[in-house]
């Protein structure tokens, strides 16, 4: 089983083909976890980073970036066991960013 992180959405997502072409079968699955605007120490280095984090935390739906920690329980569903008839999938973790 494979989970694959993207820093930016959709950049895992070409490296997961759901139907696995030329592998072996059966197919392992194979999903993306793709976080948007998470809450880090970076962010809070400069006035701008906190600046920024603001204006993002104004448009994310759920009114605030995601954690780590969030992040971190996002990955544990697709590469668990729990998770052995999901393939080609990606979550997004962004709080509905990408819904807007």
């Amino acid at each position: 089983m494979a989970v694959a992180l993207a820093a930016s959405p959709g950049q895992a997502v070409p490296a997961m083909p759901a139907g696995g072409f030329g592998m072996p079968t059966p197919v392992p699955p194979v999903n993306a976890v793709s976080p948007r605007f998470t809450d880090t120490p970076a962010w809070h280095v400069t006035e701008t980073g906190e600046q920024h984090l603001k204006r993002m935390s104004e448009v994310i739906p759920l009114a605030t970036p995601g954690t780590t920690e969030e992040i971190a329980k996002a990955v544990v569903f697709p590469a668990s066991d729990d998770s052995s008839y999901v393939t080609g999938t990606e979550l997004s973790v962004d709080g509905g960013f990408a819904q807007v």
